[in-house]
């Protein structure tokens, strides 16, 4: 069972899931879900690794950041994370806005990261790509309205992308969804308009592209695969966006396995 606890950050609190013991790994989860995206994948990493799972700030119970975020801010908070808890040099594995966040990490500091997993990673061809995401009406806040019909909007859309027809999962997306409040969409436009293409290169570190032949981005896989020199990819069959939800153990079992190696 992993603890919960938070830690004191210049940009706010960030709340936090850890397990297990030995070499440490931070788990970077996509936008507008919080660490209980790895609630299954978890007790997995904690049989072999130290597992840290942070709620990116203003998602789950981390606080709202005081203005709008960019990748390189998101990152930077999760700098001054691993310096709170004394972890020099760790191992990343980020899913979507997640992968963002960890590509920045390596590529500004190589230093602090051991190896990197890079799930569903996002790479659009051109800059304009990634704004055309970030203003399409579906990545703009559902409102509240007074006749509650946004609570169905959401609902939903929590059927949607839960093809399986998990309720306990679709339930725990439209609680996330609304503990984000009206800056849920915040992390989304901050990873459409990220320059993954360029900051890729400059990692230096041993990478897995890894990612769901359902995904969204699985159309990236190569691109990713071949700007990263020192990586490798790996698919999982009909895994989609959440992968590390729905998929926890095939998941889990491509990083334990990359980590792993000497």
């Amino acid at each position: 069972m992993s603890r919960h606890a938070f830690v004191a950050v210049p940009e706010g609190q960030i709340h936090y899931q850890t397990a297990g013991a030995g070499e440490p790994v931070l788990l970077l989860h996509q936008t507008f879900l919080s660490s209980e995206e790895y609630s299954e994948v978890i007790p997995l990493l904690a049989q072999h690794f130290m597992v840290l799972a942070p709620d990116t700030l203003g998602y789950g119970y981390s606080t709202k950041p005081p203005a709008p975020f960019q990748i390189a801010d998101y990152a930077r908070s999760m700098l001054h994370f691993l310096d709170e808890l004394g972890v020099e040099r760790t191992s990343v594995a980020g899913h979507h806005t997640g992968a963002c966040i960890a590509v920045e990490l390596a590529s500004a500091c190589p230093e602090r990261i051991d190896r990197l997993v890079l799930s569903g990673c996002p790479c659009f061809t051109q800059p304009e790509d990634g704004i055309k995401w970030s203003s399409d009406a579906t990545y703009q806040p559902i409102l509240p309205a007074a006749d509650g019909s946004h609570l169905m909007k959401v609902w939903a859309m929590a059927l949607d992308r839960y093809t399986h027809r998990r309720l306990d999962l679709a339930m725990k997306y439209v609680l996330e969804y609304f503990m984000a409040g009206d800056r849920v969409e915040e992390g989304h436009w901050a990873a459409f308009l990220y320059d993954t293409r360029s900051r890729l290169p400059l990692i230096e570190n041993p990478t897995l592209v890894l990612c769901g032949d359902q995904d969204f981005f699985y159309r990236d896989v190569d691109t990713v695969r071949a700007l990263v020199p020192n990586s490798r990819a790996s698919i999982i069959p009909g895994g989609t966006n959440h992968a590390p939800r729905l998929r926890a153990d095939e998941w889990a079992a491509n990083v334990i396995a990359f980590l792993s190696r000497s």
